[in-house]
């Protein structure tokens, strides 16, 4: 899939081709029309008083017509090539907030939540998807906040049990199994560890 910056100046491209095409090719119809329809009138160089009055040959307007094509193709390249150039730098600048946003996203972190996009020189669109970017982030930083917390609740509720199985363990050695009295130690103490992470 080719970039939206692409895309953007294809479709500028297109428009102003399809729009100087369908000129040209209405101007080529008329001219058409009228050299084949219209008479002319010419005057002779050599005495001002002749005046020649008549019609265009087949030869002449079909003569006539691919100058016209010739000349079109002629000034019409150099513009469409302006044209893909003016797109792209255009395209460029339109997209330079969704660049701005993206790079300032990269920079937020779990530990960043609080941290929130601006967009200085945007359009309403993009200060309306600003706007819902930092409500997402702000939701996001509740509930980090609200994880956290109940992580750490839930931690200090685990450590005072954990403790006391293990001093339990340790007094009743002498009445259980010692493999299962180690085997219970090495649990424990994984959990605990969890516990504190």
């Amino acid at each position: 899939m080719r970039s939206l910056r692409i895309r953007l100046t294809l479709w500028f491209t297109l428009g102003f081709v399809g729009v100087t095409a369908i000129f040209v090719l209405f101007t080529f119809r008329h001219l058409d029309l009228q050299l084949r329809r219209d008479t002319f009138s010419r005057e002779n160089n050599g005495n001002p008083n002749w005046i020649l009055r008549g019609s265009y040959s087949e030869e002449e307007v079909h003569e006539i017509m691919a100058q016209l094509v010739q000349t079109s193709l002629i000034i019409s390249l150099p513009a469409v090539l302006v044209v893909i150039l003016l797109g792209y730098l255009i395209a460029r600048q339109s997209l330079r907030p969704i660049e701005s946003l993206n790079q300032q996203l990269q920079s937020i972190s779990p530990c960043t939540l609080g941290q929130r996009v601006e967009l200085p020189e945007a359009d309403e669109q993009f200060r309306s998807l600003q706007r819902h970017l930092n409500e997402m982030l702000g939701r996001l930083e509740q509930s980090f906040a609200e994880m956290s917390e109940y992580a750490a609740k839930v931690a200090h509720e685990l450590r005072t049990p954990l403790t006391i199985l293990r001093h339990k363990v340790e007094q009743s050695q002498g009445r259980i199994e010692p493999e299962l009295a180690e085997d219970l130690q090495e649990e424990l103490l994984r959990l605990t560890h969890v516990v504190e992470q």
